[in-house]
Order: structure tokens, then C-alpha cells, then sequence
């Protein structure tokens, strides 16, 4: 990956122990190039792949993800957390998609799943959940589950120019709901919402959950306030028109077909 990377996968991560298995399972599956950027207060204690950048921050977890944009070089942006996982060749996927749609006014997200239950908490890299437990009901990207209200995809990945053109990351957030505005800015701007249903991706469980988005707060001290400011901003102060969700099977443009 000496070249420019394509695909810039940014987050505010602190779980060392998943990172290397994270880098392996996108390096095995995508032939897109891709660099990582994770920024946090944890270091690693091991020597990080080429192409796998980490920067020291006692920010907040919206600001960390800032910094990690702000020193990425890819075309495209992919926001992600170091607790999830992806279905094999997610990157190559979505980056397809973008390309099969040519448009500039499209975000190309991915259905979420469930972990299956009995799933290793470090997955190597050819791990993936079997399709036959996946359903419509793991797609949960409808937020509220209501008809009427936007596509929710999960991780998309948005072009540098569609990034910059909606404002980029709403810096009031702490550490959770920004991808949320984000998604609703997009809406306002007039881009597609485009799920790319044969991509999934699941957050790895953990037997601990305290801390886990403010590591250096302890438990979820400063998150509530993300919900409350969502609000604010989107159904107190605005009258949102949503696209309405009339089916579960999403329209594809005839000539994608």
C-alpha cells in the first residue's frame, strides 16, 4: 500500500486486542486499497502494518474521529469503530456500488446484523455469519423502525467531496448519534441513500460494557447529551420530510439490474 490508498477507514478506537484481526479480515477479502487511521488514548503495544496509522488523543470519541479525518488521504471515507466487523469484501462492495451508480450525490451504506450468539469475541479473518441467519429483521436501518422514516444504512462509505459538501462531522456530538446527523444532512442535500444489501456488518460483543465509547471516563457519562442534541437539531427545530420506506426490497435503477 505504498500508493494513495482509495478508501480512508477512520475511527476513535481503544480495543488494541481487536485491531490486528480487524486489519487482517478487510486486507484478506478487498483488493480496494485502503489505509486505517485509529486515534485514542490506548497504545498499542505491538508494531502496527503498513498502511495502519494510530494517533494518541485524550479527545472525546467525535473529536478523535476529527483528527483521524483530517489526516486521511483517501478518495473515500469509511467510519468505523474497532468493535465491529465486516462481511468479506465489504470495501470492494461498496466501492463498486459507488462506481455502478456514477453519481456524486450517493452514500453507499450496508445492512447491520446480529452476531450469532456463539461467535468468538476476536473473529479471524475469514469468520462471517452463514446467510441463512440473516434476515430482513438484522437490517435494522430504518431508525425508529417506522414506515415513516429514513433509510438508516450502517458504515457507509462517502466520497471526500460528498464529506466536505455536507459539512463533514457535527462537532457538537460527544461520542455517539453524529453518523445519524450525518445521514439526515445527506438527506437534505439530496443524496441517495443506496443499501448495499449483500454487505453486513455487527459490532463484536463484549462481556464488559462500561467505558467502552469514553474509555478514560469510565462509564457513559457524557452520551446522553448526543440524544438530546440529536433532537434538538432534527424534530424540534426542523419539520424533516423522510423518504418513506414502502417495502423491505429496495429499488434498483433498471439499468443496474
Amino acid at each position: 500500500m505504498t500508493n494513495k490508498p482509495v478508501v480512508s477507514v477512520i475511527a476513535s478506537a481503544i480495543y488494541t486486542q481487536y485491531w490486528l484481526n480487524f486489519h487482517a479480515a478487510l486486507l484478506a477479502t478487498n483488493k480496494t486499497s485502503f489505509e486505517i487511521i485509529f486515534v485514542g488514548n490506548t497504545r498499542p503495544d505491538f508494531e502496527l502494518p503498513e498502511g495502519f496509522h494510530y494517533i494518541y488523543s485524550e479527545l472525546d470519541v467525535v473529536a478523535c474521529i476529527e483528527i483521524a479525518y483530517r489526516h486521511s488521504i483517501g478518495d473515500f471515507i469509511l467510519g468505523v469503530a474497532d468493535d465491529t466487523r465486516f462481511s468479506p469484501g465489504y470495501i470492494d462492495s461498496l466501492y463498486k456500488w459507488h462506481k455502478r451508480l456514477r453519481s456524486k450525490k450517493v452514500v453507499v451504506g450496508s445492512r447491520g446484523a446480529n452476531t450469532p450468539p456463539k461467535s468468538p469475541l476476536i473473529p479471524p479473518p475469514d469468520y462471517e455469519i452463514p446467510p441463512d441467519q440473516l434476515t430482513y429483521n438484522d437490517g435494522n436501518w430504518a431508525i425508529l423502525k417506522r414506515e415513516m422514516s429514513p433509510i438508516m444504512y450502517y458504515s457507509p462509505l462517502i466520497s471526500r467531496e460528498a464529506w466536505e459538501d455536507v459539512g463533514g462531522l457535527e462537532k457538537r456530538f460527544i461520542a455517539i448519534k453524529w453518523a445519524i446527523d450525518m445521514q439526515l444532512r445527506f438527506y437534505e442535500k439530496g443524496y441517495l441513500p443506496f443499501v448495499a444489501f449483500d454487505t453486513y456488518t455487527w459490532e463484536v460483543r463484549f462481556s464488559d460494557k462500561r467505558g467502552r465509547l469514553c474509555k478514560r471516563k469510565g462509564k457513559r457519562k457524557t452520551v446522553s447529551g448526543d440524544g438530546q442534541l440529536l433532537n434538538k437539531m432534527w424534530i424540534e427545530d426542523n419539520e424533516v420530510q423522510p423518504a418513506r420506506r414502502t417495502s423491505g426490497v429496495q429499488k434498483f435503477p433498471k439499468e443496474l439490474k
